[in-house]
């Protein structure tokens, strides 16, 4: 596999075709947001930054007009070096990036008062700052990244490919290792801290996202996050945790009984897990080239309502509309929701090779649900795959752990 300069340079040619005549695109990293008094949170470069360029570095902007390059950076100043150490000047920035030209971040506004009525692309609505700073200039309009950029990061290359596979790996690995520590008494938190341990140990840099840990009721809930409460015998527990690897996300959830693996579970749990993984299994399946997103959903929408038909369950079929209430999956990269768009000038988007995306269908028997399937009430089971689009059959990259 070649260098990744090599794959930047290819991503920023490409680049020249979707933001094309005098359109202007604009990338400014995150700003550093305040935790409490003088403390920050951890800076996380913006994804399509990070994807044209590698810079890792905050306080910067990426400028492209009439097929250049520039690149905005901050300025190494002694008491910036005192305190945060090393800030890499405008050669090393040339290096790092294969960017040529390179400025310091001060000269940003006289580049972009040059700019009147002109289209910009820009990923607006993300940072307050950011979107007040960009509009004290006078465009013609302003569009989203998402239909430059974001059609650029839906098919993934080699590299990314390469790091997407790995990030998966350590993963599954840390789901392995904290689901050996599962012990009914054990606290939410408990193997909160076990998972994001093990995917540390085993090479991720930071969690891809913020974990779910829902153990009984609370994985009923779809973005549960307290993450401290008991875990009971005769209960599911339901873990959608992930890690980082050089940036790149991976999305796995799975739902096991506390007890252990080898319990099983009571018949109700059993039962919708059976449904609940055959249709995702299914799902899967028909991940190849030419199917379209809407389309594997709706079909895995008719195969739960299957499954639950067939086993007696459902009183009423629109309630598949409620105990599944979310999508099937999402675009996965950079982003563990990558931004890439579904449709293209009005066409719905069909499989391609090199297209990564997340399976994951669920069923929930949440308070209003509970109350029509009282045998059920409580069980929230969903299990998610991240899925490489080949030219052959689909990849399941986080098939390592066990469902």
């Amino acid at each position: 596999m070649k260098e990744l300069k090599h794959y930047m340079n290819l991503r920023r040619q490409k680049l020249l075709n979707l933001v094309k005549g005098n359109d202007v695109l604009l990338i400014l990293a995150p700003p550093v947001y305040i935790r409490t008094a003088d403390q920050h949170h951890d800076f996380r470069q913006s994804s399509d930054f990070l994807y044209l360029t590698n810079w890792e570095k905050e306080n910067s902007a990426l400028l492209f007009h009439e097929g250049k390059f520039n690149l905005f950076i901050e300025k190494p100043t002694p008491m910036r070096l005192l305190w945060d150490g090393h800030v890499p000047d405008i050669d090393e920035a040339k290096v790092i990036t294969g960017i040529d030209n390179v400025f310091y971040k001060e000269e940003l506004p006289s580049h972009l008062s040059k700019f009147k009525n002109k289209n910009l692309h820009y990923d607006f609505g993300k940072h307050a700052a950011n979107d007040k700073f960009v509009l004290e200039y006078a465009w013609n309009s302003i569009t989203s990244t998402q239909n430059s950029v974001g059609i650029l990061r839906m098919i993934k290359d080699e590299y990314e490919i390469s790091m997407l596979k790995k990030s998966c790996e350590i993963s599954a690995l840390g789901h392995k290792d904290a689901w050996q520590k599962l012990r009914p008494g054990m606290n939410e938190s408990d193997f909160s801290l076990e998972i994001e341990f093990a995917f540390r140990k085993h090479g991720a840099q930071r969690n891809a996202y913020g974990p779910i840990v829902a153990g009984g009721k609370n994985a009923t809930c779809l973005h549960y996050s307290s993450n401290n409460q008991k875990l009971n015998e005769n209960e599911l527990l339901l873990v959608d945790a992930a890690g980082e690897y050089n940036y790149y996300a991976s999305d796995i959830t799975r739902t096991f009984p506390i007890n252990g693996w080898k319990s099983g579970g009571t018949h109700e749990q059993q039962i919708i897990y059976q449904i609940v993984l055959e249709a995702q299994l299914k799902s899967i399946a028909i991940a190849k080239i030419g199917m379209r997103p809407m389309e594997q959903h709706k079909q895995t929408i008719e195969w739960l309502k299957e499954g639950l038909l067939k086993n007696g369950i459902l009183k009423d079929p629109e309630h598949i509309k409620k105990l599944y209430p979310h999508g099937t999956g999402h675009w996965l990269g950079l982003d563990v929701h990558d931004e890439s768009p579904r449709e293209i000038n009005g066409e719905a988007v069909e499989y391609v090779p090199g297209m990564v995306f997340t399976v994951e269908p669920g069923l929930y028997f949440y308070a209003e649900m509970a109350e029509i399937y009282p045998k059920f009430a409580g069980i929230g089971i969903r299990i998610e795959d991240d899925i490489l689009i080949t030219e052959n059959e689909p990849v399941v990259m986080t098939a390592a752990i066990g469902k």
